[in-house]
């Protein structure tokens, strides 16, 4: 939601939206010259609604319920949530309508949903954060000669663990949601090119707004390397491209791929992304495609299991997945099945040439 310390938010209006996807809501800054800053979009300027409309509503399912000076809001915000100060307040401000500029006496309800979703926010930033510092160092304590599909599985996992033990009541879907993000906040860390992909394919997903909250707080915990020191090794051949660099190639593409998975076209946009990336680009190679394809695959694969993988057997399954280690067995050699399926069904679309 918008944040009190951002200048782009000072004056003007806020303008409060229903969402006909849930009951959250969602309010935007729309400055005397009509220029509208969005806080799911951070880095970009709206010239003025309609380009807002156009960007980031053309389903509709964001509808305007009224304005209200950001000065109200502010001091709205400012009291506790709950307190007898902030329902006097909210029931003393009225929500106006664009049209009529009468009030159309929903603010109290408007803010107070927006608030609670703030709130539930906040609190998912501070537990994916934990979780990050916890990867990290799980990441530290790996055996010397640990590879890419030990890094990722390791972060994932270690961050599961540290998540459960926040909030043991949370289910596995919602451990492994966070889990995923705290793993990418650990590995990838702020990189534009990622967020331009995760934007691209998932930008209103919930977990994409805590990861950008996340991101923005400037508390991410690095590992003291996020590189493979085996230089790809233990990857399956197809994978390696010989350089220390696939856990953040594969990373950013498995969080694209988990937060895109159920989503109408999304885990097919961001294959499509991976081909033109690595094949097309000029710094591309089939190595890359392949990492990119595979890390798509295991986000996706999570996903699909997040409700019955158990988040003891995460590092595991991306250990098979990934590397398909010789003489593997149980949950690895279930993996490693799953991994070589990824082989035939990209072959045919993307690269009926490529070896390996």
């Amino acid at each position: 939601m918008l944040a009190a310390s951002d200048s782009r938010t000072k004056g003007g209006t806020l303008v409060v939206l229903s969402d006909t996807r849930d009951d959250t809501g969602h309010v935007l800054n729309q400055q005397a010259d009509g220029r509208i800053f969005d806080p799911a979009t951070p880095d970009t300027t709206y010239p003025d609604m309609r380009a807002w409309e156009a960007a980031s509503n053309s389903d509709q399912h964001y509808q305007v319920q009224g304005v209200v000076t950001a000065r109200e809001a502010e001091a709205i915000m400012a009291l506790p949530p709950g307190s007898s100060e902030r329902s006097a307040l909210l029931a003393q401000t009225p929500l106006v309508d664009l049209k009529t500029g009468r009030a159309t006496g929903q603010m109290a309800t408007a803010l107070s949903r927006i608030s609670v979703a703030d709130a539930a926010r906040d609190t998912d930033v501070a537990a994916v954060l934990h979780a990050n510092a916890a990867a990290a160092a799980a990441i530290d304590a790996l055996p010397v000669g640990s590879g890419t599909e030990a890094i990722i599985g390791t972060a994932i996992e270690a961050a599961y663990q540290d998540l459960h033990n926040q909030n043991p009541n949370w289910t596995s879907a919602e451990l492994m949601d966070r889990a995923v993000i705290a793993a990418h906040l650990t590995i990838v860390g702020a990189d534009d090119m990622a967020q331009t992909g995760i934007d691209l394919v998932a930008r209103d997903h919930p977990m994409s707004y805590v990861l950008r909250d996340a991101l923005a707080t400037g508390l991410v915990t690095a590992p003291t390397s996020r590189s493979d020191a085996t230089n790809g090794t233990t990857l399956r051949p197809e994978l390696n491209d010989l350089t220390n660099n696939q856990p953040h190639h594969i990373m950013s593409y498995l969080t694209m791929g988990y937060l895109a998975a159920g989503t109408l076209g999304g885990e097919a946009t961001v294959d499509t992304a991976v081909y033109f990336h690595e094949i097309t680009s000029r710094n591309g190679n089939v190595e890359d495609y392949w990492a990119g394809v595979f890390g798509r695959e295991l986000g996706t694969a999570l996903y699909s299991s997040r409700d019955t993988l158990p988040g003891s057997d995460i590092s595991e399954y991306a250990t098979g997945f990934l590397s398909k280690p010789v003489g593997s067995t149980g949950i690895q050699a279930t993996a490693g099945t799953d991994g070589d399926a990824v082989f035939g069904r990209h072959r045919a679309d993307f690269l009926p040439h490529a070896g390996g």
